[in-house]
């Protein structure tokens, strides 16, 4: 601790401010700082979010509105940024009004977001398990079965058995693509979208994947399109598939008519099966053909015994995405089936609709032009048009239905999905990516530029970061780059580096071109040099305080004003697992200082932006409200504004060599006592400590309240080692330590 002269032991909402010698390139100043009270933060938006946010962004339209997408635990919100009584009030929005300028817009894109005041109208997703059906009079799939299996979390949604469940219909005739369901009470429109995620065997064909709403026809009845022309009307021809085990041996029989597979083809179940004690689920290989309705696969165990089980029970299984964007004219002469609805003025489709709570874990947020990208951890892909079409954000309807994240890779604006899927499995390695400049186009052709590659190494992509020259891809154990090289392959990957995986998804941050990160147990920067190592000054602060199961709400924050890295964590002490802590590096003086929550200040943030459009770094607290930091000497807690509490401790001065003691009668303040052109105002409380030995317990001096006006300290301190701490906590206030000098003299030997 004596050796710690020149730097803090201790420190809290403080930063360091490179002096005028370091600043110059003077020789033997390097990491010579002053250290300051840290910038305060407002109140960006007036409204809480009402659930954790995960994700910020900020971009412009294309008629120079400003917008910040906030996606959370519960909810997907666009907030617009405007002018004082310059905006109106529309249905759905909300108005919010400041003393002063700003105003804002805030629109819920996502289901059941909880409203902010209760005024935003958001999209509707809901999940239906669906029961079973057969084939009637050639053409027509009703229910026999209203049986609601129980099933796990999907993303956004979480499966749960509902009282009631509509009657489900399939009708398709040949040579017709079109398949038209009926579904009692589904309210759908135009502009939804269905995902079948079960194997269903209709007319000749599979029906499973991603299905937008072709029309709608009436309250209870839509259509699809499918990728196949009807080849049968078969009675009893639409099924799920139906497993066969046998005892004492891995092999499965699956009946499922018209497969259509070959020997070594892979197939994927997405519901889990228990048939003969053993679990089907997920990437299979057929091992052999049976016959045109019946294949065989090999289980990963030996069966225990003969027995034969339908997937999900017979039912078929499905996922809405509604749109809750004001009804359309959606039926109507020329618009649904004919003869349905009244000639030439249509009938709005539906009304009240509700679905299930979202249960996003976390966000990735990114713009396309205009567009906003979103995607939550484990779900589809959504976009959303300001000033367009839909007021709720809708999903490609052809990007992959799972992923662990997303970003638009540059320079050709394609949006690249991570932790990814073909079929519905998602798999943590795999990258794709759609066409350039359509991202509606997802599978690979020799006429476009979208396409895959899985990571051979590791278990799982945690994070990936598009910088200024390349994209890159965290797994638990390596970092790869992915550079554009243009048709045929599009895009080239390496690996940069091992043993430096990302600790969570949010880790990562960008500030003057060189990539910083946090690892599990280290930080490091890639710079032009290479990956390497941060020496971290303040490591057991970090790391040995770190609640390790919770390292996915993590969040890395850059600060271009100051030359800033911060990274929020939740520490032992945080009994939610939320972010309650922060340690920051100083990259020119490649300094680092830490500090943590105080029963009245909460200084932890969930997401972060550095300067934007918007102005300087926002950040999301905790409390769910949205905060501009970089304002004022003061904080924001919700709508309150509280005093800012910055201290900081030194580390030893060792005041004489060997044994002898020394005795200080007197110290002189020295700080800069508040901003440029402001009256002299702040108050501070400085503390000396003083020892003999290094580990004794030391004698306080203090603390003595000092000002602009205070000459001078009486002390009458006798010691050998010295350390001091300066803190305030007065509204309004900024100050920076200076050259504090003391008056000693030798006072014999201890």
């Amino acid at each position: 601790m004596a050796l710690n002269e020149t730097g803090l032991s201790a420190s809290n909402l403080v930063r360091f401010l490179p002096d005028r010698a370091f600043q110059l390139g003077q020789a033997g100043t390097s990491g010579m700082s002053l250290v300051q009270k840290i910038g305060g933060w407002v109140l960006w938006f007036v409204g809480a979010i009402g659930s954790i946010v995960k994700n910020l962004h900020a971009w412009e339209d294309l008629n120079s509105n400003q917008w910040l997408a906030a996606g959370a635990t519960a909810g997907l919100y666009a907030i617009e940024y405007g002018s004082a009584g310059g905006l109106t009030t529309e249905s759905g929005n909300i108005i919010v009004t400041e003393t002063g300028t700003p105003s804002y817009s805030a629109y819920g894109l996502l289901a059941n977001s909880p409203s902010i005041n209760n005024t935003i109208t958001p999209q509707t997703i809901t999940t239906n398990p669906k029961p079973n059906f057969t084939l009637q009079s050639g053409i027509l799939l009703t229910e026999s079965s209203n049986t609601a299996p129980t099933g796990p979390s999907y993303g956004l949604v979480t499966e749960a058995g509902t009282a009631n469940y509509p009657s489900y219909n399939f009708q398709v005739a040949t040579p017709s693509q079109t398949v038209t369901v009926i579904d009692t009470g589904s309210n759908t429109r135009v502009g939804d979208v269905v995902y079948i995620e079960t194997q269903v065997s209709v007319g000749g064909g599979t029906i499973q994947g991603v299905y937008p709403i072709a029309s709608v026809i009436d309250a209870n009845t839509y259509t699809i399109n499918v990728s196949y022309y009807a080849t049968s009307e078969t009675t009893n021809g639409g099924t799920l598939p139906t497993f066969t085990s046998f005892a004492n041996t891995g092999s499965i029989t699956v009946n499922y008519p018209n497969h259509g597979y070959t020997g070594g083809e892979t197939v994927v179940y997405v519901v889990q099966t228990v048939v003969g004690g053993v679990d089907i689920f997920g990437s299979y290989t057929v091992s052999s053909i049976v016959d045109a309705n019946n294949y065989k696969i090999i289980a990963q165990n030996q069966a225990a015994f003969a027995q034969t089980a339908t997937m999900n029970f017979g039912n078929v299984l499905n996922l809405y995405y509604l749109n809750l964007g004001p009804a359309g004219l959606t039926t109507g002469y020329g618009l649904g089936g004919y003869g349905y609805g009244g000639y030439g003025i249509g009938q709005p489709s539906g009304s009240s609709r509700t679905g299930t709570a979202i249960t996003a874990t976390d966000w990735s947020l990114d713009n396309y032009g205009q567009l906003l990208i979103a995607s939550p951890y484990g779900g589809p892909i959504y976009y959303w048009q300001p000033n367009g079409p839909s007021q709720t954000a809708l999903i490609f309807n052809n990007a992959p239905i799972v992923n662990n994240g997303t970003f638009v890779a540059m320079p050709q604006r394609q949006i690249v999905a991570y932790g990814s899927t073909f079929n519905g499995i998602l798999d943590p390695l795999l990258i794709r990516w759609c066409d350039v400049g359509n991202p509606n186009v997802w599978n690979a052709s020799s006429v476009n530029q979208a396409g895959s590659y899985r990571i051979p190494e590791g278990s799982l992509i945690v994070a990936a970061f598009q910088t200024p020259q390349q994209a890159l891809f965290w797994t638990d154990e390596s970092v790869w780059s992915m550079q554009y090289i243009g048709a045929p392959l599009v895009y080239s990957f390496n690996k940069i580096g091992s043993g430096v995986g990302a600790i969570s998804q949010k880790s990562i941050g960008v500030l003057n071109n060189v990539i910083f990160w946090m690892s599990p147990s280290q930080f490091n920067m890639l710079s032009p040099n290479g990956i390497s190592n941060i020496p971290c000054t303040v490591w057991d602060v970090v790391f040995q305080n770190l609640n390790t199961a919770y390292t996915a709400n993590i969040r890395c924050a850059t600060n271009s004003l100051f030359n800033e890295v911060t990274w929020y964590y939740p520490s032992n002490s945080s009994t939610t697992g939320e972010n309650d802590s922060y340690v920051k590096y100083n990259i020119n003086s490649q300094t680092w200082d830490y500090g943590f929550s105080t029963p009245t200040l909460n200084v932890g943030r969930t997401a972060w932006i550095d300067q934007s459009v918007l102005g300087s770094p926002i950040g999301a607290g905790t409390d769910t409200y949205i905060y501009q930091h970089e304002i004022g000497n003061d904080a924001a807690s919700g709508s309150t504004t509280v005093a800012l509490t910055p201290s900081f401790e030194t580390g030893y001065f060792a005041l004489t060599e060997g044994d002898n003691m020394v005795f200080i009668d007197q110290m002189w303040p020295d700080m800069k006592w508040t901003d440029y052109g402001q009256t002299n105002s702040a108050s501070l409380q400085i503390t000396f400590y003083g020892t003999n030995y290094p580990g004794d317990t030391p004698t306080t001096y203090g603390p003595y309240t000092v000002t602009q006006s205070t000459e001078y300290i009486s002390t009458r301190i006798r010691n050998r080692l010295l350390a001091f701490s300066v803190s305030s906590s007065d509204l309004g206030s900024f100050w920076r330590l200076g050259n504090l000098r003391y008056r000693y003299q030798p006072d014999g030997k201890y």
